[in-house]
Protein backbone atom coordinates (compact mmCIF):
# COMPACT_ATOMS: atom_id res chain seq x y z
CA UNK A 1 0.00 0.00 0.00
CA UNK A 2 0.90 3.31 0.02
CA UNK A 3 0.95 6.41 2.18
CA UNK A 4 2.08 10.06 1.63
CA UNK A 5 3.67 8.36 -1.59
CA UNK A 6 5.72 5.75 0.05
CA UNK A 7 5.32 1.91 -0.27
CA UNK A 8 4.10 0.46 3.21
CA UNK A 9 3.82 -2.96 3.95
CA UNK A 10 2.48 -3.27 7.52
CA UNK A 11 4.05 -6.30 8.35
CA UNK A 12 7.46 -4.83 8.26
CA UNK A 13 6.30 -2.05 10.80
CA UNK A 14 4.84 -4.63 12.78
CA UNK A 15 8.38 -6.15 13.07
CA UNK A 16 9.86 -3.32 14.02
CA UNK A 17 7.25 -2.43 16.77
CA UNK A 18 7.77 -5.80 18.04
CA UNK A 19 11.63 -5.88 18.03
CA UNK A 20 11.06 -3.12 20.85
CA UNK A 21 12.14 -4.96 24.39
CA UNK A 22 8.89 -3.39 25.69
CA UNK A 23 6.14 -4.91 23.04
CA UNK A 24 4.68 -7.89 23.76
CA UNK A 25 2.24 -8.12 21.11
CA UNK A 26 0.95 -5.33 18.14
CA UNK A 27 -1.38 -5.51 15.28
CA UNK A 28 -0.71 -2.40 12.44
CA UNK A 29 -4.15 -1.35 9.95
CA UNK A 30 -4.67 0.87 7.61
CA UNK A 31 -7.49 3.20 7.62
CA UNK A 32 -9.45 5.77 6.10
CA UNK A 33 -9.73 9.27 7.61
CA UNK A 34 -13.21 10.06 8.19
CA UNK A 35 -14.61 12.29 5.78
CA UNK A 36 -11.54 11.94 3.27
CA UNK A 37 -9.59 9.86 1.26
CA UNK A 38 -6.46 10.13 3.20
CA UNK A 39 -4.64 7.04 4.28
CA UNK A 40 -3.62 6.56 7.88
CA UNK A 41 -1.72 3.99 10.08
CA UNK A 42 -3.12 2.49 13.11
CA UNK A 43 -1.36 0.29 15.88
CA UNK A 44 -2.72 -1.50 18.92
CA UNK A 45 0.27 -2.42 21.14
CA UNK A 46 0.28 -4.63 24.29
CA UNK A 47 3.37 -3.16 26.67
CA UNK A 48 5.57 -5.51 28.71
CA UNK A 49 6.46 -2.53 30.24
CA UNK A 50 6.04 2.18 30.02
CA UNK A 51 8.10 2.73 26.79
CA UNK A 52 9.12 6.22 26.69
CA UNK A 53 12.29 6.15 24.06
CA UNK A 54 9.49 5.58 21.64
CA UNK A 55 12.68 7.15 18.88
CA UNK A 56 14.09 3.87 19.56
CA UNK A 57 11.83 1.85 17.53
CA UNK A 58 13.68 0.68 14.07
CA UNK A 59 10.72 2.98 11.85
CA UNK A 60 11.73 4.59 8.50
CA UNK A 61 12.34 7.98 8.48
CA UNK A 62 9.03 9.24 6.81
CA UNK A 63 6.82 7.11 9.37
CA UNK A 64 8.74 8.58 12.84
CA UNK A 65 6.98 11.28 14.79
CA UNK A 66 7.37 14.87 13.68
Amino acid sequence: MKISGQRVELGEIENALSEHDSVRECCVVCRMRPGTSDKVLAADVVLEAVVTDVESLALPDFLQRT
